[in-house]
């Protein structure tokens, strides 16, 4: 009996494979339906004789779409021809450093060689200037995670964070990392073990929250949702 017991309990303390496996709140006919507006907005310009400004390609660039409510912003960047996505929440004055590295290219006119963190945020500033203001309703996850949740209430949605560490910008701030693996996604990498695969799913998922610690607890300012396909 005692045998038994220690197994059930063993069974308990399983983790879920499916987890976190969360999807943001807005839909991809809200994206298609941007990206439609920007380029019909470059195509109109281009038509009427006028020059495609700086400010102007920067704000019909499709391949990261922007959306704010007041300080909270929502930045999704698509998969061409995917319905996968990469998510990201973040607070308008604290650019992300992951955001600002991946898109420091795309504000740089130094060339390749000379790129810089600053230039990434003054390509995302940019695009949070021209962001089409929507409902705060979407700036939250189907399972309800939104920016300035506690860590203790994301663990109770997500369960146990997979890895957890300090980063060092901002200071004070810890990041929580959950993955999980789809059918199509075990198939393409052959070397993940069954026990890791959810079946309701074809791709798996990499969330990470940043908290940034305070008097009163870790606050989310920073969460990213990536949907895994060998094309990212």
């Amino acid at each position: 009996m005692l045998g038994l017991f220690v197994m059930c309990q063993d069974r308990q303390n399983i983790p879920d494979p499916c987890m976190p496996a969360d999807k943001p709140v807005l839909t991809g006919d809200m994206v298609g339906e941007t990206m439609g507006k920007s380029y019909q907005l470059f195509k109109d310009k281009l038509m009427q004789g006028q020059k495609a400004d700086e400010d102007f390609l920067i704000q019909i660039y499709d391949e990261f779409i922007v959306y704010r409510n007041q300080k909270q912003i929502l930045g999704v960047a698509p998969c061409p021809d995917s319905p996968l996505c990469t998510i990201f929440l973040f607070y308008s004055d604290n650019i992300p450093e992951t955001i600002a590295l991946k898109y420091q290219g795309l504000g740089s006119h130094s060339g390749l060689g000379n790129l810089r963190i600053s230039d990434g945020r003054k390509f995302v500033q940019k695009k949070i200037e021209f962001a089409e203001q929507i409902d705060l309703k979407y700036f939250s996850t189907n399972k309800g995670i939104k920016l300035g949740m506690k860590s203790s209430d994301v663990v109770k949605v997500y369960g146990p964070p997979q890895a957890k560490g300090a980063i060092k910008t901002p200071p004070k701030t810890i990041r929580y990392s959950w993955e999980s693996y789809g059918k199509s996604e075990a198939e393409f990498l052959t070397n993940v073990p069954k026990e890791k695969v959810c079946p309701s799913m074809d791709w798996g998922q990499h969330i990470y929250v940043d908290f940034q610690q305070s008097k009163i607890g870790e606050k989310a300012i920073f969460i990213n949702i990536r949907d895994k396909a060998p094309s990212f």
